[in-house]
């Protein structure tokens, strides 16, 4: 909608509302997965981080990106699989920031393809990357496959009964599509 980003322009870009939009990704990520009936927030969990990635497009901010979004998975990683601190405390903070950076990677190439590429280049791209990451995480001897994107249905089968077909990264690719296109 034309207004809507219009008065998304309009917020004022500095530290704090970088943070903030940040946080906010990591935070809707964590109340979106499955132990409540919130999934619906996943299709649109992924839009501030897309807000912060426009607003510093056109800075030399790599690390700053970098870190916030290493930042909004980091809070999405310990919200959602904190029950792994009972098991080792050490292990499971290794754990979380490891995933976190893992699940940054898709996002810099996304920032790096679409400096070099253009805007649509680097939003398919970072379908790609973000589906090829998980693909991956999936399928490597540490993998790591709760918060594999499509999994954020599992209270809703009723939905999801396509995945049959698709698989898992069906739903992955349905939630990346609608926050890009909204």
């Amino acid at each position: 909608n034309w207004s809507l980003s219009l008065r998304v322009s309009k917020i004022p870009v500095n530290g704090y509302t970088i943070w903030g939009a940040s946080t906010l990704t990591g935070l809707l990520l964590w109340l979106a997965w499955p132990v409540g009936p919130a999934a619906p927030i996943l299709f649109v969990a992924w839009i501030p981080l897309l807000w912060i990635e426009a607003q510093l497009s056109t800075k030399r901010s790599g690390l700053r990106f970098f870190i916030l979004v290493w930042w909004a998975c980091l809070i999405w990683n310990v919200g959602t699989t904190w029950w792994m601190y009972y098991s080792t405390a050490a292990g499971s903070i290794v754990a979380f920031a490891a995933n976190a950076l893992l699940m940054t990677g898709p996002w810099v190439l996304f920032r790096y393809t679409k400096r070099l590429a253009g805007v649509s280049w680097g939003y398919l791209s970072l379908v790609l990357y973000w589906c090829t990451f998980e693909y991956i995480h999936l399928n490597w001897e540490i993998s790591w496959p709760w918060l594999t994107l499509g999994n954020g249905f599992a209270m809703y089968p009723e939905w999801i009964q396509w995945y049959e077909y698709t698989g898992v990264f069906g739903g992955t690719l349905w939630i990346l599509l609608i926050n890009l296109g909204l």
